[in-house]
């Protein structure tokens, strides 16, 4: 989002833009795949399963996303996620 900026009309015209969010969203949800159950499961507030299945979607059927939901899941989910990330980060390093 820093390269492109958060202007959604742009999003909808750009299909670099498009292509960035989507890859860097299907990297998240095969990394969320390859996480132990147990982080999952201790962070609950994250929908693992829902970003694995954007994942496999546009993994799998590129040619009919919807790109309503990646603009969404860019904008908006994006932003939890990190701070979800950062405190599994903190709780796995301050051992």
């Amino acid at each position: 989002m820093e390269e492109f900026g958060r202007d959604e009309e742009e999003f909808f015209k750009r299909a670099s833009f498009q292509l960035s969010c989507s890859f860097c969203i299907e990297q998240m949800g095969h990394s969320a795949e390859q996480l132990d159950p147990k982080i999952r499961e201790k962070f609950s507030d994250i929908n693992w399963d829902g970003m694995i299945k954007i994942r496999n979607g546009i993994a799998h059927f590129y040619d009919v996303q919807d790109l309503n939901i990646i603009w969404d899941f860019a904008t908006n989910k994006v932003k939890k996620l990190r701070k979800v990330c950062e405190r599994i980060l903190y709780e796995m390093t301050k051992r």
